[in-house]
């Protein structure tokens, strides 16, 4: 893996916005997040960059995205 991106935006806004995140431990990755935006909803999704067999691929979370994507509601 060489690179993984959390992509957030507020709910129903065109504009997604990247954030790196970094390695903790041996799996798991982490990101902090500065929501300025207004609502309490927050779309996101996560990309990871790998190179499989010397070609580099970009793999999301959800697989459709950032046309599917994740929503959480912001405390």
């Amino acid at each position: 893996m060489t690179g993984v991106t959390l992509f957030t935006r507020a709910q129903d806004s065109d504009k997604w916005s990247p954030s790196p995140m970094s390695l903790v431990g041996r799996r798991p990755c982490a990101s902090d997040i500065i929501w300025q935006e207004g609502g309490p909803l927050m779309d996101y999704y996560v990309q990871a960059e790998v190179e499989v067999g010397g070609v580099k691929k970009a793999l999301t979370s959800s697989l459709e995205a950032p046309a599917r994507f994740c929503t959480v509601t912001l405390l």
